[in-house]
């Protein structure tokens, strides 16, 4: 059980360093989408500097990105986004950022999180707890609820970000491959734009 706290706790200070980073930086008067870019950014260097060393980091990133294997995700991702954009009456209207701020948080969306998220979520917390024989149920569950809790103050789409991350769970149980992860992320956040 120690090694499912350990998980846990990391994973949560993870989503509180974010969440403190924002409000830092919201008080020098910088708008939400800079916040959300810059906070992402630096969360996500130092998830990079804390395991860059480990066995655990150079186990996510050995597959290659077989665009075949993944194409059955991409589209289940598809049906998941298009099913919430429905569910939520979300019009299909996005327009391409027009400034600096927009472009900053389009990039964070579209890259950052996808790829820090999912290297810590499905990566990172994965390889720890399967290589301390911790049931796949068990850290699918923990994974995942600590994924939509922390997506839940900013996404009024819960239920599709609690498929996202079973999609991605499961994904990663199955071909081991972080950048398939990363992919389907990417999809549903340019989807869900």
């Amino acid at each position: 059980m120690k090694p499912v706290l350990t998980v846990i706790g990391l994973l949560l200070l993870e989503l509180v360093l974010s969440v403190a980073l924002s409000v830092v930086i919201a008080r020098f008067s910088i708008d939400f989408n800079i916040s959300f870019f810059l906070s992402s950014l630096i969360v996500g260097i130092l998830v990079l500097l804390f395991f860059y060393r480990t066995a655990i980091f150079k186990q996510t990133f050995i597959s290659k990105f077989n665009f075949k294997a993944i194409l059955p995700y991409i589209l289940l991702t598809l049906v998941t986004a298009v099913l919430t954009r429905i569910i939520l009456g979300k019009p299909w209207a996005y327009h391409l950022p027009d400034n600096l701020s927009g472009f900053l948080f389009t990039f964070g969306l579209l890259v950052l999180a996808p790829f820090f998220e999912e290297l810590c979520y499905r990566g990172l917390a994965f390889e720890y707890l399967l290589k301390k024989n911790i049931s796949k149920v068990l850290i699918v569950i923990v994974t995942t609820t600590i994924f939509t809790l922390g997506h839940f103050p900013f996404s009024n789409a819960t239920i599709g970000v609690l498929l996202l991350s079973l999609i991605t769970s499961v994904v990663y149980l199955r071909e081991r491959n972080i950048w398939y992860c990363i992919g389907i992320h990417f999809t549903y956040n340019l989807l869900m734009l």
